[in-house]
This record gives C-alpha cells, structure tokens and sequence, in this order.
C-alpha cells in the first residue's frame, strides 16, 4: 500500500497486492482510537455509500478499497492486514487537500465525470463575512455497467441474487432479461436499485425458490439519453455434492453497515463464522454419512478404520481453530 493525496470529493483506491494467500483473509482497517473494521474477507462492515471492495485473484491476490468522495474526515491511516501468525499489516496514510483557485472566473477543459461536484466561489475583502455561493456541476455521460459477479452458483430451491453497479448521468433505466426475455417483478423475480454515490448506482435481480428452468444467461442493460451498456451473468447449479451454505457469494452485494453499528455486530459475526471461516474450511469436502459415525459396532476396529478415526478427529480440530480464531479477530476489530 502507498501513502496517497486527494483531492476534495474524489474517489480514492487504496491497493493491497498479497502472494501466497492461500486461505488465510484479508481485513481494511481504520487507524483510528478505537481501530475502526471497514472490511473483513469479501464483506464491508461501513456504509456502502462510502467504501466499495473489490478483489483479483490469480497469482498475485490483490484487493482494492475504494473510498467514495473523500472529504477531511476520511484523513488518517488505513491498514491492510492478513490473519496469519504472525499478523501482517501493510499501512497507508490518505492526506485530503482541497482544491483552491484564485481569480474571477473558473474555466475546466476536458471535463469529464470525475469533475461533478460542488465549487464554491468565496469573495472576501477581509472584512467579514465573505460572501459565498455555490455552483453544481454536472456532466452527462453514456452508462457503463458490470456485474458483480460474472458467474452465482445456487442449489435447486435456493435464493439467487445477481448484481450489477451502474456509472451514469443522468441515472440509467435498467432492465433485466434471460436469453432475451425481459424480466418483471412477479412471485419469483424481484428487482431493486439503490443510490451507492453521486453517479453510482446498484441494481439487483432476486430468484426466489431456483428450479432447474431458472438456470442460464442473464443479462442487465443499461440505458440514458446519451448510449447503452449491459452485462451478462450465468446462474448455474451449484454442486449437488457438496455441503452448501445459504451465505450469500462473492458479488452479491450485501453489505453491513447501518447507521446502528451495535447492530451489524451480530449479523457480521455470523456471517464472517459461516461464510468466511466455516463454508471455506469445508466447501471443498465432499458430505459425509452421519449415520455410519455413529452406528453401533460388534467387531473390532481395522487399523485404516483408526487411521480414518485420527485424520476425522484433526480435521476437526482444525474447522474449531479457525472458528475460534475469526471470531477473535472480529471481536478485536468490533469492540
């Protein structure tokens, strides 16, 4: 991570580039008195108007936090931290300058998106008050839209949701379709939008109770006065054995982060336990019978019966320390 300065009003990214990641997590926190958690795995734990997270993977693991509209009270340092043992930290300072120029007049060239905002022109002879009034600029633009998520697997009977962020002014219309279908709020398909910035926006399809007919391309289109833009997300089934979890995947767009953070707390750790720690300590284990662990025996045990008993036994072991050990580090961060 590199120290940044910003502008008044811009967005900024602050990038934590990881190798070897393996299954060990990553957390953004606020340095501030208590520490402030912005981000723990793949969830935000702040406002979504206001922090936006995003993720590479591959050979280098690289994770992005974008800070929306950054005023002075977003100034401080901001960590990176991944919960090895030891715990590694990458820190960053954001300084916020604001933007001043003197003379009568402003004149912007090559403006683009990134300029809407509010100018204040202050006229003073040093005599107070100084006179004050305000500009808004706003710039139109052709929409640009992406998926979250590019691929969401969910099981027969299951809860789909696919998300897409839209950048556009004036704010796009947008709509849903499946292999050309259009799609419309009913007792299966429900739609919703929300405002996450000055120009951001984020739609949302829910599938409720998936059958097998439900499974294929979909599509999210964006449209204003000035172009059009879509993406494509493939829902397909997810795999039938393998355990699932009803925490909801990458790209799905749920956030914590109400004006009551005493109340994420709850919700956040049962979601980090699950998803975090549990669906990914276990999501590449093929379910085992219950029934055979606890059947009772006559004869005696083989040795590769014990040999299993010891490998069942660690494995255990394991799935506990690292539940312990997410809700430790959560608990930290929180309180």
């Amino acid at each position: 991570m590199n120290d940044t300065i910003a502008l008044l009003g811009q967005d900024v990214d602050l990038s934590c580039k990881i190798e070897n990641l393996g299954r060990h997590m990553v957390a953004f926190v606020r340095s501030s008195t208590p520490p402030r958690l912005i981000s723990f795995d793949e969830k935000l734990f702040r406002q979504k108007d206001k922090y936006e997270l995003k993720t590479k993977t591959g050979s280098l693991n690289e994770w992005v936090l974008t800070i929306k509209n950054v005023q002075e009270s977003d100034r401080g340092n901001y960590s990176c931290q991944v919960n090895a043992d030891p715990v590694l930290t990458a820190t960053a300072e954001l300084d916020v300058k604001a933007s001043v120029f003197h003379g009568p007049s402003l004149h912007l060239t090559k403006v683009n998106r990134k300029h809407m905002s509010e100018y204040v022109c202050v006229a003073s002879n040093g005599i107070p008050p100084d006179e004050t009034w305000t500009v808004k600029l706003l710039v139109t633009f052709a929409p640009l839209i992406q998926a979250k998520s590019t691929t969401v697997s969910v099981p027969l009977g299951g809860l789909a949701r696919l998300v897409c962020t839209a950048e556009s002014w004036p704010r796009p219309d947008v709509t849903w379709d499946k292999e050309g279908q259009q799609i419309f709020d009913s007792d299966t398909y429900a739609t919703s939008q929300s405002v996450s910035g000055q120009y951001h926006s984020v739609h949302v399809l829910e599938i409720r109770r998936v059958e097998k007919h439900h499974y294929g391309s979909y599509r999210c289109t964006a449209r204003n006065d000035n172009g059009v833009h879509f993406a494509d997300i493939d829902l397909e089934e997810a795999e039938p054995n393998y355990l699932y979890t009803n925490a909801i995947q990458e790209g799905s767009g749920l956030v914590f982060g109400s004006d009551d953070e005493d109340s994420d707390k709850e919700a956040a750790e049962e979601a980090i336990v699950r998803d975090s720690a549990y669906a990914r300590a276990i999501d590449t284990q093929p379910v085992r019978s219950i029934s055979s662990s606890i059947r009772t025996r006559t004869t005696p045990r083989s040795a590769e019966e014990l040999r299993q008993d010891e490998r069942d036994a660690d494995y255990s072991q394991r799935i506990s320390l690292i539940l312990v050990g997410v809700i430790m580090l959560l608990r930290m961060y929180i309180y």
